[in-house]
């Protein structure tokens, strides 16, 4: 069953709000295949990808998730960076790639980076129509 609203999502408590989407990597440069609303993508340092949610800053995080999904099984991973709950207050988060060797790394298509996040008290929660 589709869902109702689009993106971002309404949660059943009206001060909550879920906003995924997903972008496909492009070595040093930022990424230009963005997939959702609410957000752009930038990438400041190796393998770091700074999420910027579009309506600013946010009360809180309930709970994030980034995974990475790649054709050709090459065993590289995602992780959140830095602490979201805090970060969102000040209208971002950031998520990092790391290689086979688990380090930091810049990588390419065809991997995509996909994510969820649940925050609390926003504009975009409180739109009618969203």
């Amino acid at each position: 069953m589709p869902l109702k609203g689009g993106n971002p999502v309404k949660h059943k408590a009206p001060d909550r709000v879920c906003i995924s989407g997903s972008f496909i990597c492009a070595d040093t440069a930022a990424p230009t295949v963005i997939r959702g609303d609410g957000f752009t993508v930038g990438a400041p340092a190796t393998g770091l990808y700074t999420i910027t949610l579009t309506d600013g800053k946010f009360a809180g995080c309930d709970s994030v998730w980034a995974g990475l999904a790649q054709a050709t099984g090459e065993g590289a991973s995602v992780i959140v960076e830095g602490v979201p709950d805090t970060d969102v207050q000040s209208g971002f988060f950031q998520v990092e790639t790391h290689s086979t060797l688990s380090t930091p790394a810049n990588l390419d298509t065809p991997f995509e980076v996909h994510f969820t996040i649940w925050l609390r008290n926003t504009s975009v929660g409180r739109r009618s129509g969203a």
